[in-house]
């Protein structure tokens, strides 16, 4: 086919370079800009191109992850039963771009937040029966057995509620910026390489055990006749929450790394679309004001680094 002289119509998603004046593609997010380079530049001659600038892009990512995140879950371990709120905030994060695949990488996107733990505990699980007296004395008769009174404890379950805080933590991670065909559309798109987060919250150990301990020894106060007893049944319970306490903590970490991961732009499943192009690209020539508008359909779409820009070429068919 013929190429054509052409100008920008009303779609104007792309235009040819041949255009009189500089053309650019118009991104759904409005924050793509003008590119002008020489044929000599391009591994392959474009017949458009459009560049978005690392601030943009920046500004781009900034808006898909800068929101907060509240889920539930919960877990049994042995006597232990632990329910979580989990509520995270994300946010910040500057692209920096690599010219190498082509690549960018996102640093300084902080994660923070707070962790509602809700500790349920059956006490009847952890702690011996124990009867006053201890032992029961009983005396044949002909009318049958008859023995001393004796008084049991039923121990109750309780249930504590702990705030556990998530200190600010730095995340990072590498992507690869790609272009790929969807029906009618060409999308520009980022795939996230495996990246860790690291969440430690091992230092509320002694946090969650206090806490569990106050409510603990509240309780037992309260039970009549175990006066003596009440400091060596409080050590049992604290003794047994802290042979879980790390595994309780390792699965909050879990969930919520699983979380993050779940946001659109860290999935490594589903690429996050930068944007999204038309195939078909409705042009007007720049002959004779009668000239009719010329179809053309964007046959490739090349991502590239170059000046600290994302470049986008494309040709037409």
């Amino acid at each position: 086919m013929k190429r054509v002289a052409t100008k920008t119509r009303t779609t104007g998603l792309a235009v040819s370079r041949r255009a009189v004046g500089v053309g650019s593609f118009v991104s759904p997010h409005q924050i793509c800009k003008p590119y002008v380079t020489s044929a000599q530049k391009l591994l392959v001659p474009a017949d458009a191109t459009v560049a978005l600038s690392q601030d943009a892009l920046s500004l781009l990512v900034r808006r898909a992850i800068d929101k907060p995140i509240v889920a539930q879950s919960s877990g049994s371990w042995g006597p232990f039963v632990a329910g979580y709120d989990v509520n995270l905030n994300v946010a910040g994060g500057s692209i920096t771009l690599i010219d190498l695949g082509p690549q960018i990488r996102l640093d300084g996107v902080v994660v923070w937040g707070v962790v509602n733990l809700t500790l349920g505990l059956d006490l009847a699980r952890i702690l011996p029966r124990v009867c006053i007296p201890p032992d029961r004395v009983c005396i044949p008769t002909p009318w049958g057995d008859v023995c001393t009174p004796q008084v049991c404890v039923s121990w109750p379950t309780i249930s504590v509620t702990i705030p556990v805080p998530i200190p600010q933590v730095g995340l990072s991670a590498n992507f690869q910026v790609a272009a790929q065909r969807d029906g009618d559309n060409w999308d520009v798109i980022l795939k996230v390489f495996p990246f860790s987060i690291l969440f430690d919250l091992s230092p509320t150990v002694n946090q969650i055990a206090d806490a569990v301990k106050n409510v603990v020894h509240d309780t037992l106060g309260r039970i009549p006749l175990i006066g003596g007893l009440i400091e060596g049944l409080v050590d049992a319970v604290i003794n047994a929450l802290r042979s879980i306490l790390v595994a309780v903590l390792g699965a909050i970490t879990a969930f919520m790394k699983q979380l993050i991961i779940l946001i659109d732009l860290f999935s490594p499943t589903i690429p996050f679309t930068v944007t999204q192009i038309p195939v078909r690209q409705r042009l007007l020539a720049t002959g004779a004001p009668g000239d009719r508008e010329v179809d053309l359909n964007v046959a490739t779409l090349s991502p590239s680094v170059a000046s600290q820009e994302l470049v986008i070429a494309a040709t037409f068919a």
